[in-house]
């Protein structure tokens, strides 16, 4: 017996559907102001497919970040298993962070509305999920072979996310790109000292996610 149009079986790309969907109609209404019934009109199919993927509208916020940034998160892993210095290898990773934010410029946008702190929170637990292991295994593997000299790899690796986190949010408050230039050479400086590297060592346009 043939299924109708509106059952609750998968089907091959209906989690992408739904995904994209609601990616849709949260940056043109917001999250509060779309309920999963118009998630499930939008895709044209039955409530019961949308729980099959999702337990909640909850649940596709969490699963759109973690698409946005999972090219990024990819790129970073490549990029840290590369025949290079450690500390080289750090900067890339962190400017991977940045690369999310000149590449999904509409979504990370949405982000940093005012009012979007559940889905700011969401973000930056899974950039720290994602990237920081990363940046605790190359500060690790410097300290053994003793290019690095970091006494607390698992706190340095913290600042150092943070720093990045910082100047990605802080193009969305800060209205000139010169004070942007500023503080994007007050994070390589940082990065600079905590690494215990030279002054200038650190690549702005790589550090900033502008070349890589």
């Amino acid at each position: 017996m043939s299924r109708s149009p509106t059952s609750s079986a998968p089907a091959p790309g209906r989690r992408e559907s739904i995904l994209d969907a609601a990616e849709d109609l949260f940056l043109r209404q917001g999250y509060e102001g779309t309920s999963v019934h118009q998630v499930v009109q939008r895709v044209g199919i039955a409530q019961g497919t949308f729980y099959y993927h999702f337990p909640s509208k909850e649940a596709v916020l969490d699963a759109l970040v973690e698409r946005a940034l999972h090219p990024f998160g990819e790129a970073a892993r490549a990029r840290a298993t590369e025949d290079r210095p450690p500390w080289e290898r750090v900067v890339e990773v962190l400017s991977q962070v940045l690369r999310i934010r000149s590449e999904r410029g509409p979504l990370m946008a949405y982000i940093h509305r005012e009012g979007n702190l559940k889905l700011h929170e969401t973000f930056l637990r899974r950039v720290k999920e994602r990237f920081e292991p990363l940046l605790i295994s190359l500060l690790e593997e410097g300290m053994a072979s003793g290019t690095l000299h970091v006494h607390a790899p698992e706190e340095t690796a913290s600042f150092l996310l943070v720093t990045a986190e910082y100047l990605f949010d802080s193009p969305h408050w800060l209205g000139d790109p010169r004070a942007y230039e500023a503080q994007l050479k007050v994070a390589a400086s940082v990065v600079e000292g905590l690494l215990g590297l030279p002054h200038d060592a650190v690549d702005l346009d790589l550090l900033g996610g502008r070349k890589g």
